[in-house]
């Protein structure tokens, strides 16, 4: 009957196909049958590349070209932003000096910078182009980029932030920082595993319905890897929701990113300050709290003598501000008497922003010594306020945690280097080295 009734609709479809009658009948209830099929391989085209800015050193922005007119400037698009190469044009990507057709996936979060601190990095590319007379480009939009400011996925891991549907969808919530890395194959094409649902209706053509998604390895703040999970880089917010870092040192500014989250001042992805040219990430600072001079640092800290108000110049190694903000953690545990607030000042700052230039290449930190009472003032070691008990203590700790080049020119502390002209006589100078040992093992396992 089944057979029969399929046949029945089947010419009366063709014959009001023919003689343009149109013919109209109910229907009868047919069960539909589904069959999916997954298979895995690989692929040459990476899920989606990342914005760069090459070529332009620190500088935050790039241009964005108009899709009709790769000559005409219509946005700019920030370092870090995700966008997909129009298909059959990735050749064109690795090609020097060519502009590629792309479509924006995500852009990355600008806005708090871009209100508070409109200085000289936060110009786009172009010097002929005011960052301010160009608009942010939005997702969705197409057009082309310069092939020397687009880097290849796997160049980077993806810290997911906590809104993302990726960490729902996947049962990863109250993870805390969470990264995943696009998978490889032997072959090095880029895993992926491709599903086609295949729906049958009797009265119907087979069609397949296919979705390809690509593997990645989940990464977590401790540096150890998670399992596998397939994401489907189209599906809506998955793209925007990741935030793109270079593998170089990406366990430790996990690290860094967790510490701050706890470090008891606001903060969230967005507030994030990376110089990508440097290698360098910011300290998490509470920015609303300025006064003036300074604002509130991690773990009840102050940075003292801020350049500005959005404090241009505490900028270090991932592993250096890692392993200062495991000291800043310890001491706040350890020290609870007056007196016992950490108060630092110059770390890094690029010339081009200001009064500073160099400060250990990122390495470095300048911490006012300890005292008897809790006061913002500076101070020396030839102070009424200072407590030399307090600050030998805290340097010991500092040293416990890797620090090196230790200078301070009280000459009753023991185990610092001092200077000739007592330029160091109301501050300490410490410096992490990234490739310590004891340092890297401060970041990841803390102080005991």
């Amino acid at each position: 009957m089944r057979v029969f009734l399929s046949y029945f609709l089947i010419v009366n479809f063709a014959m009001a196909q023919t003689t343009g009658i149109t013919t109209t009948f109910p229907l009868p209830v047919v069960e539909q049958m589904n069959t999916v099929k997954c298979e895995e391989s690989t692929t040459e085209e990476g899920p989606f590349q990342v914005t760069d800015a090459s070529g332009m050193g620190w500088k935050t922005y790039e241009n964005f070209r108009s899709k009709d007119n790769h000559r005409k400037k219509d946005n700019i698009i920030p370092r870090r932003s995700i966008v997909k190469v129009k298909k059959g044009s990735e050749e064109f990507a690795e090609h020097p000096n060519s502009y590629v057709p792309v479509e924006v996936l995500g852009v990355a979060d600008t806005d708090y910078h871009d209100d508070n601190l409109k200085k000289g990095r936060l110009r786009s590319a172009s010097a002929k182009v005011n960052w301010q007379k160009l608009k942010k480009v939005n997702k969705g939009k197409k057009g082309f980029l310069y092939s020397k400011s687009l880097k290849k996925a796997d160049e980077y891991t993806y810290i997911v932030t906590e809104d993302s549907p990726l960490l729902a969808d996947n049962g990863l919530t109250d993870m805390g920082v969470v990264a995943i890395r696009p998978e490889k194959g032997l072959d090095g094409g880029f895993a992926i595993e491709k599903c086609c649902d295949q729906q049958s209706l009797e009265v119907s053509v087979m069609l397949p319905v296919c979705t390809t998604r690509y593997k990645f390895r989940l990464v977590y703040a401790d540096d150890t890897e998670g399992k596998e999970i397939f994401v489907d880089v189209d599906q809506c917010g998955v793209a925007e929701n990741l935030v793109p870092f270079k593998n170089n040192d990406i366990s430790a500014l996990m690290t860094h990113f967790e510490l701050s989250k706890n470090s008891g001042v606001g903060f969230d992805m967005s507030k994030i300050e990376y110089i990508d040219e440097k290698g360098m990430a910011k300290m998490p600072l509470d920015y609303e709290s300025f006064d003036g001079n300074g604002m509130k640092g991690p773990f009840g800290s102050y940075h003292y003598n801020a350049d500005d108000k959005g404090a241009s110049d505490v900028y270090g190694k991932p592993l250096t501000t890692c392993a200062f903000m495991k000291v800043l953690e310890k001491h706040q545990k350890d020290c609870t008497e007056p007196g016992c607030q950490v108060q630092f000042g110059d770390m890094f700052h690029l010339r081009d922003w200001g009064p500073h230039q160099y400060h250990g290449a990122g390495r470095c930190i300048d911490i006012r010594p300890l005292k008897t009472e809790d006061n913002l003032m500076g101070t020396s070691y030839r102070s009424t306020i200072y407590d030399r008990e307090k600050t030998e203590k805290f340097i010991n700790l500092l040293k416990k945690a890797g620090g090196t080049s230790v200078v301070f020119d009280d000459p009753k502390v023991p185990g610092v280097a001092r200077t000739a002209n007592q330029s160091h006589a109301d501050h300490i100078h410490v410096c992490f080295d990234p490739k310590s040992k004891i340092v890297k093992k401060t970041c990841y396992q803390g102080l005991e």
